[in-house]
């Protein structure tokens, strides 16, 4: 009898745990959303922008960068936390790639949040004794507070579900990232003039944003990178629940599967499949998101600056995404347990 109560009560703090984590990335998504949210209407509504600081690069580029980054990863981390279960394997592991993919969407916010806070402090003359630039200041301390607080909760869930964690301020991580926070306190504006000004600010924000990024993320969990189910199991899964419970998808799915497995379509498949060629479906994915954010900077702001503009901006913008693109992946692959070997 004390055996079977023993059980029952592993199993129903188990239940609770993973009730936390599954809530805890709902939550995540949804800072993630206002963040978004926040970032474009800076940007777009007329009374900001008039006097946003942190609307040029490279603090502008913090935030592009951050956004995608934020949303990929809470994206990621609502994934693994409702397809784990109390039945799945490795429930730790499960828990441990569910816990870091939110940490990471929290740090995204965290340092856009502080970038915004530098551009505020040093072109503080642009803002202040406005409405509007007192909503930005207002907005960009919660939103740092807000994810602070969250990350905070997510380093004791870990400790609560024996996920390694750490206290951040006791790492040896902070440093290379105060380095990097100051780069944003000096950057000279005048660096900021021309299209290769321009471009090196972009880039400038792109490797302040990832680079914070990853630091404080192996500050928070210093613990080794060894996952046992990656994205790709994640996704197969989902696969498979969709196609068994949907009358129609699995001839469909059947179907898909012998022609991918057939002479003809193997070579292809194998060519980009990420665990015997790790970059090559990373290449498609970020050419794909280059030429997307291109065309909507081109002809989502009405921009009429003639076609040789145009196809300037749309290059530089295909190759910097692909860039932000590799150099996360390159940063964070291994810690979010994107892709394991084959």
């Amino acid at each position: 009898m004390p055996e079977r109560r023993k059980l029952y009560t592993g199993e129903e703090s188990a239940g609770r745990g993973l009730l936390h984590l599954r809530i805890a990335a709902i939550v995540s998504l949804l800072l993630t959303a206002v963040f978004i949210h926040f970032f474009n209407r800076a940007k777009h509504d007329a009374a900001l922008a008039a006097v946003n600081p942190f609307a040029g690069d490279p603090f502008d580029a913090v935030g592009s960068f951050g956004i995608q980054l934020g949303f990929i990863c809470a994206t990621l981390a609502v994934i693994r936390a409702f397809r784990t279960d109390l039945k799945t394997e490795s429930l730790s592991n499960r828990y441990t790639y569910a816990i870091r993919s939110m940490a990471v969407s929290q740090l995204a916010i965290i340092v856009t949040m502080l970038a915004n806070a530098i551009a505020l402090v040093r072109y503080s003359s642009q803002w202040i004794g406005t409405e509007s630039g007192n909503d930005l200041a207002v907005i960009t301390g919660g939103l740092f507070l807000l994810a602070s607080l969250f990350s905070y909760y997510l380093m004791r869930l870990a400790r609560r579900r024996e996920v390694c964690s750490q206290n951040p301020l006791r790492q040896r991580q902070m440093v290379p990232f105060l380095i990097l926070l100051g780069l944003l306190c000096l950057y000279p504006a005048v660096w900021r003039d021309g299209t290769a000004g321009a471009i090196l600010s972009a880039i400038a924000g792109m490797l302040v944003m990832f680079f914070s990024v990853a630091l404080l993320s192996k500050a928070m969990f210093p613990c080794p990178d060894i996952p046992e189910k990656d994205l790709i199991d994640d996704l197969t899964g989902i696969f498979r629940d969709l196609t068994s419970r949907a009358g129609f998808l699995p001839r469909r799915a059947d179907m898909i599967q012998k022609r991918a497995g057939s002479p003809r379509f193997r070579g292809i498949t194998d060519f980009f499949n990420p665990r015997l060629h790790e970059w090559n479906l990373l290449a498609l994915i970020a050419l794909l998101m280059g030429f997307s954010i291109a065309f909507a900077e081109i002809f989502g702001d009405g921009a009429a600056a003639g076609f040789g503009r145009a196809l300037l901006v749309g290059v530089v913008f295909i190759v910097l995404e692909s860039a932000g693109v590799f150099l996360g992946y390159a940063l964070l692959r291994r810690f979010l347990g994107i892709v394991r070997s084959a």
